[in-house]
């Protein structure tokens, strides 16, 4: 005998169900259930949904499917719990009508996930489908006829991501590659369908290593049919220079000068990887064509671009030499503190070339490049002295160089700060108000620490914090923060409630409700209240303090219980009575609320 398991299983809350049928029924009418997200699974013969089912936590609905055989059914919450057991052929809980199975339940969450098994019901399913067996979910406590499923919300999908990306020629990215790593779909119903992002239109692959903008479109659809349409723009540039590939210093026979295009041909080569060989540059600075008789260094500076107007000078020189070298007098080492340094200038009038042919007016002192920079930088340094005479002869000597570091950093920042006393303070954490550089140290906030703390936390007072930073030669600078702690926080009225009422006026049960339901909040609405208890109407002309105890009800049955005191005040004195306002020859009720101390309660 063929048997049907059909569970409905509620997700993440309590489900009741009972059944009502009857031509006393109010019809819940549209199918919920979408057949799009139904499929058989034949490992355990049975048919599923494969994502919740959007239902009204509060509201009864009602789940019905034709009659199959004898079986049985079970309603199960989400964690096994059963909830009902019950026999198709002998039902208790559900009920047989014409042919269908009929269950009502008012589920307590948003969604539930339904389940059919028994044997070759993967098969029933796979044949059948959901109009075959009639299977429908609707709002209600009575099953109405079977209506297809329409769906419920007709709404695009929606993606999220950069409509821009700009990227290198170098890094040739695929398109799927930038979709799965930048690009996401969601949709209301179906939820995250990234996965189902189609490329429609694609103007980007195979130009992933070329410059220029090429322009994408993505679409995606959800199970309702609904597409939504995004376009993206793809900018591949070239930011990288070219290359020059040649020597920084050429020698150049006096008796043979070529002409510098000459030269630049012969020794010179221009590349860039995106465009390739280079073969046009344009000569920044020439020293050396008008100057080819004179005996010495030329400097000459060229410039070349590629297509995407990215550029790169190189600067050579061109010695024109002769045969003898000359010598250079001076000291073998020299001591400069970073107080008072030397420039390259200074440095270099303490030396004097000499040769035995060149005068020494006629010659020039040259040093390695980048020595201009290790003269600020603390430590030993050797520095290359280079000179040659007229006829092109050139000599070296190397001068040991000490740089001292002898200026402590500078430490600088806020000075003063004011804080509540219920405020924590991180002293610590005060560096990053403060900078720090030194002339030759790299140092940062996290070398800042604290020499003196005076700061009591939470007292009312000054206080001051010194903070000190040391570069790497023991330099040491610090700086002074004064932390002000005050008292900001200002006295509180602590009010009682109370409804204050003038014997000559009377308060009714509505402006009770009325003022109750303006002080609920905005997720309850009570719309209707219960006096439970009051002491108030019988004793309205005397003054005195009378208890009121009421219970508001919202349309989800869920109760509020609000004990108030109503305080008849003492009669008014004649001439205090004639103050009062007079309306269309009646007396205001002057009804003053006080403040509110609210007793809420659940009832179970």
């Amino acid at each position: 005998m063929k048997k049907i398991l059909i569970a409905l299983m509620v997700l993440f809350a309590f489900v009741s169900g009972r059944v009502l049928h009857g031509e006393d029924s109010i019809p819940g009418g549209k199918n919920l259930l979408n057949p799009a997200i139904v499929e058989s699974d034949w490992e355990t013969d049975s048919f599923r949904t494969i994502s919740p089912v959007s239902v009204e936590a509060g509201i009864a609905h009602t789940f019905s499917m034709s009659l199959l055989d004898q079986s049985r059914i079970k309603i199960a919450t989400y964690d096994g719990t059963i909830i009902i057991d019950d026999s198709f052929v002998d039902p208790d809980d559900c009920e047989q009508d014409d042919g269908r199975l009929i269950c009502t339940f008012t589920p307590a969450s948003e969604a539930v996930q339904i389940e059919v098994s028994e044997d070759h019901a993967a098969q029933y399913y796979s044949h059948y489908g959901a109009c075959g067996l009639e299977l429908q979910l609707e709002k209600g406590d009575a099953a109405t006829s079977y209506e297809p499923y329409e769906a419920v919300y007709p709404t695009e999908p929606e993606f999220s991501g950069s409509g821009l990306f700009v990227m290198s020629y170098e890094e040739a990215t695929s398109i799927e590659d930038i979709v799965d790593e930048h690009i996401t779909a969601y949709d209301e119903i179906d939820g995250d369908l990234s996965d189902e992002i189609v490329i429609a239109e694609d103007a980007y692959t195979g130009n992933e290593e070329r410059v220029g903008e090429y322009p994408v479109r993505l679409e995606v659809t959800d199970s309702s049919d609904n597409t939504a349409y995004f376009d993206l723009t793809i900018i591949v540039k070239d930011e990288i220079p070219p290359e020059i590939e040649g020597p920084s210093d050429i020698v150049i026979d006096v008796d043979e000068t070529p002409p510098l295009a000459v030269i630049i041909e012969e020794h010179f080569h221009f590349y860039d990887d995106h465009d390739g060989i280079i073969t046009e540059y344009t000569i920044i600075d020439d020293d050396y064509s008008t100057n080819k008789e004179v005996l010495g260094p030329k400097e000459v500076t060229i410039k070349v671009a590629d297509e995407s107007a990215n550029e790169t000078e190189k600067s050579f020189t061109l010695d024109i030499v002769d045969v003898t070298s000359p010598v250079i007098e001076g000291p073998d080492d020299i001591e400069i503190l970073l107080s008072e340094p030397l420039s390259l200038e200074e440095i270099l009038a303490l030396y004097t070339p000499q040769d035995n042919h060149t005068p020494s007016e006629d010659m020039e002192i040259a040093v390695a490049e980048g020595i201009e920079e290790l003269l600020h930088t603390a430590g030993e340094h050797t520095m290359h002295l280079y000179t040659e005479d007229a006829s092109g002869n050139g000599t070296e000597r190397g001068i040991l160089i000490e740089v001292i570091d002898d200026v402590p950093p500078v430490l600088s920042g806020m000075a003063h700060m004011r804080i509540s006393y219920t405020e924590s303070l991180d002293t610590l954490a005060l560096r990053e108000e403060l900078s720090v550089s030194d002339n030759h140290d790299t140092l940062t906030k996290e070398d800042i620490y604290i020499e003196t703390d005076t700061v009591v936390a939470g007292e009312v007072g000054v206080y001051e914090i010194v903070f000190g930073v040391k570069d790497a030669a023991e330099n040491l600078a610090t700086h002074r923060m004064t932390i002000e702690i005050i008292d900001d926080v200002p006295p509180e009225f602590i009010l009682s409630e109370k409804i204050i009422v003038s014997p000559e006026a009377s308060l009714s049960e509505e402006e009770i409700f009325t003022y109750l339901r303006n002080r609920s909040a905005d997720d309850f609405e009570p719309v209707e209240m219960e006096v439970l208890q009051e002491d108030y109407h019988d004793n309205a002309d005397t003054p005195g303090d009378y208890s009121y105890i009421v219970e508001l009800r919202n349309e989800a049955g869920e109760s509020e219980r609000h004990e108030l005191t109503i305080r008849i005040s003492e009669p008014l004195e004649e001439d205090e009575r004639s103050l009062l306002p007079m309306i269309a020859g009646g007396i205001i009720l002057t009804l003053t609320v006080i403040t509110g101390i609210l007793v809420k309660r659940k009832l179970r």
